[in-house]
């Protein structure tokens, strides 16, 4: 299996380096005009801006009573990441802390380092999502890392009508329903359709689907950047329903973005997504691959995208982990975090590199699929205060994770 280092603390050289990158990023996309309005590109620069700024300060992120929250340095998309998963809410407060402001503490005013700082706001708060610039070297054995997603796949080796008859029926019943006459599929190569598919396609199904946490990114520059990329796309008589883009790699077959005609909510609901996954799987075996990528899911098992492509009868592929990872900081005795990972258990990496699963509950009690599970070496359970109590559990770091109140349990 593969293992995952932790790495080392960015420099400054590597902060400064970041922050041009994202200002390049940003240059890019307002050159080549795929900002349709004023309000998308207002949206886009402070997008950019947040991300940076956790290079400089602290963001303080609250819900609406300023009673929960939580400490971010990480991007823009963890901020609404975690506050819809931590504090259940979509609409929070913020505030914003620069480095080496000063503190007030028993009437006088102390300066505080960063790491003190997140260790306070998570003793306060339960966690705090830090990006990898903004941690140092103190805060390393405290921190448990996230991949941001993982990738989920299908192994298309066996025929086509086993692969079909192994799927659920639901999926069986919309995959006869759209191989019909009425539906067809076709293959298209250049940037013909690129601009349509981005505007009408891609944008509107992802902020239907993920509102503002949706990655949005250049249509263009994904084709332009990759040979192998090509379009699938969906048609019902003359109109074109659905498309995505897809690559070959090697043996594999990825899908990369997706969407379906002004995103709209009919079209989804009646499936349209089941006719681009099992049109994927056609056009992959074709070309020869040995297994769909069906792209990038949030590692939380309990999500909807995750039980969505997992009932494809996926398998969690461990050597590509290619979108990096959260960094989380958390008071382990903090009730609101004793109730995020009952709500959301979800996939992990430990201090030695290897993948694994953190829940307060047990493998059983999830429903997740065998095929997903023997992916994981490690089911690490979070006991509660009065069980690490009983236990007598060291609060702080083990060699494998960030708290002895971790109890790994067997993955049956």
């Amino acid at each position: 299996m593969t293992k995952w280092g932790l790495g080392k603390s960015s420099s400054r050289i590597t902060v400064i380096g970041e922050f041009k990158k994202e200002t390049m990023h940003l240059s890019e996309l307002v050159g080549n005009q795929r900002l349709k309005s004023l309000g998308e590109l207002a949206r886009t620069v402070l997008n950019k801006a947040e991300s940076a700024s956790g290079l400089f300060g602290i963001w303080h992120i609250t819900d609406d009573f300023g009673i929960k929250g939580f400490a971010c340095t990480g991007s823009a998309t963890e901020r609404r990441r975690f506050s819809r998963l931590y504090l259940q809410s979509n609409t929070t407060r913020r505030r914003f802390q620069l480095r080496g402001a000063q503190f007030r503490s028993a009437g006088f005013r102390q300066s505080q380092s960063a790491s003190d700082r997140l260790l306070e706001l998570s003793k306060t708060f339960g966690l705090s999502i830090l990006s990898e610039s903004s941690m140092d070297s103190s805060l390393a054995p405290l921190i448990l890392r996230a991949p941001r997603f993982v990738s989920l796949g299908i192994e298309i080796t066996k025929p086509e009508e086993e692969l079909l008859q192994g799927l659920p029926k639901d999926r069986k019943r919309l995959i006869h329903r759209f191989s019909s006459g009425a539906f067809r599929v076709q293959i298209d190569r250049g940037e013909s359709f690129t601009r349509e598919f981005h505007d009408r396609y891609h944008v509107p199904s992802m902020r239907t689907s993920h509102g503002e946490e949706a990655s949005i990114y250049s249509t263009v520059r994904m084709l332009r950047r990759n040979p192998n990329a090509e379009m699938i796309r969906l048609f019902q008589g003359e109109q074109c329903i659905a498309a995505g883009i897809s690559e070959k790699v090697g043996a594999e077959y990825r899908l990369h973005k997706t969407g379906w005609l002004d995103g709209s909510q009919t079209l989804r609901d009646e499936g349209v997504q089941a006719f681009r996954v099992w049109s994927a799987i056609r056009r992959a075996r074709q070309l020869g691959c040995q297994r769909l990528d069906l792209g990038g899911t949030p590692p939380f098992l309990l999500d909807g995208l995750f039980n969505y492509k997992m009932r494809w009868n996926s398998c969690l592929d461990t050597k590509r982990i290619a979108w990096g990872m959260h960094h989380l900081l958390f008071d382990p005795t903090h009730p609101e975090v004793q109730a995020f990972f009952s709500r959301q258990p979800m996939i992990i990496v430990d201090r030695m590199g290897e993948l694994g699963i953190c829940s307060t509950t047990s493998p059983k009690l999830h429903g997740i699929k065998p095929n997903i599970l023997r992916s994981f070496k490690s089911w690490w359970r979070l006991v509660s205060p009065e069980q690490a109590a009983d236990r007598r559990l060291p609060l702080g770091p083990t060699d494998r994770m960030p708290s002895g109140w971790f109890v790994e349990e067997p993955i049956e």
